[in-house]
C-alpha cells in the first residue's frame, strides 16, 4: 500500500467500526498522520496486515491472538487500562506514554424499549450465571475476552459514557458508520 510520505497506513474492519475509531483516537493522542484503509470486516484487514500490504491495524485481541501465538503478528501495545493476562509482556498504550488511553470492545445484550423489568431481570440473571460459569469464563479468557457481568443500570451508564467519546471521534474524522 503506497501512502503519502510521512504517513502510515492502517487497516480497519471498516469505516465507523471500533477498530477505525480507536485508531483515530490514538492518532490524535499521538499526533500521528495516518491513512485509514477500511476493509469489509476484521478478517480481510488482518490478512492484509499479515501479508504486508498494510503495516498496522488496531484490532480485537480475540481476532489476533491466534496469529500472535504462532509468531505471525506482533502486538505493540494493548488499548485496555491493564495488561492482558494472555500477553503479560505487552505494555498498555497508557504505559507507553498516553495516560488514560483506553479503547475496549464489549458485547452486551439489549432488549426493546418497554420490555418489562422482570423480564430484563430474568435475562440478566441467566447471563450472569452463564458468564460466571468457570468453563465459559475460561474459554472467554483464552480468546482474549474478559468475562464481565453488570446490572442493566451499570450497562446503561457504561453506554452513556462511551457514546459521546466515539461520537466525537466519528464526527471529527468525517467517517460514516457502516
Amino acid at each position: 500500500m503506497k501512502t503519502r510520505p510521512g504517513k502510515i497506513a492502517y487497516a480497519s474492519a471498516g469505516s465507523g467500526t471500533l477498530q477505525h475509531l480507536g485508531m483515530e483516537l490514538f492518532s490524535r493522542e499521538a499526533a500521528l498522520e495516518l491513512v485509514h484503509v477500511p476493509y469489509k470486516g476484521s478478517a480481510p484487514a488482518v490478512l492484509d496486515v499479515l501479508g504486508g500490504q498494510v503495516p498496522v491495524t488496531f484490532e480485537a485481541s480475540a481476532t489476533v491472538l491466534p496469529h500472535v501465538q504462532v509468531g505471525r503478528m506482533r502486538v505493540l501495545a494493548v488499548a485496555t487500562l491493564k495488561r492482558l493476562p494472555q500477553l503479560p509482556e505487552v505494555p498498555t498504550v497508557a504505559e507507553s506514554g498516553y495516560p488514560g488511553f483506553e479503547v475496549t470492545g464489549f458485547t452486551g445484550v439489549l432488549a426493546p424499549a418497554g420490555t418489562p423489568a422482570d423480564a430484563i431481570g430474568v435475562l440478566n440473571a441467566a447471563l450472569d450465571k452463564a458468564i460466571g460459569n468457570a468453563e465459559v469464563a475460561e474459554k472467554m479468557t483464552v480468546l482474549g475476552l474478559e468475562p464481565v457481568t453488570s446490572t442493566p443500570a451499570q450497562f446503561r451508564a457504561f453506554l452513556q459514557a462511551e457514546v459521546p467519546k466515539y461520537s466525537k471521534i466519528l464526527r471529527d474524522s468525517g467517517a460514516k458508520a457502516n
